[in-house]
């Protein structure tokens, strides 16, 4: 599982599932964001959590073997509870 510290690193070499943090308060904001860089070491198989908002996809066709893929969550707080948005950056 992912803590909630702002940026996090791990290398991936066959298939691997992140699950986010349950985040029950927020203190001085309405947003929490976690960038989790991840290192391609194979081809690989990453799973999430289905509930994650994804804004943009197609730059996941982006990142290869021996790359680094940035995903970014954003929690953000509404009046119902919250949710997670996901981005994806990769780096070559």
């Amino acid at each position: 599982p992912l803590t909630s510290d702002a940026k996090q690193y791990c290398t991936a070499d066959g298939n691997k599932s992140f699950i986010l943090p349950n985040v029950t308060s927020l203190q001085d904001s309405n947003a929490l964001e976690i960038h989790l860089f991840v290192k391609m070491l194979a081809k690989v198989t990453l799973s999430f959590p289905s509930n994650i908002l994804w804004n943009d996809l197609t730059k996941m066709s982006e990142i290869t073997n021996g790359s680094v893929a940035e995903f970014v969550f954003t929690y953000i707080k509404t009046a119902e509870g919250g949710s997670w948005l996901g981005t994806v950056v990769p780096h070559k």
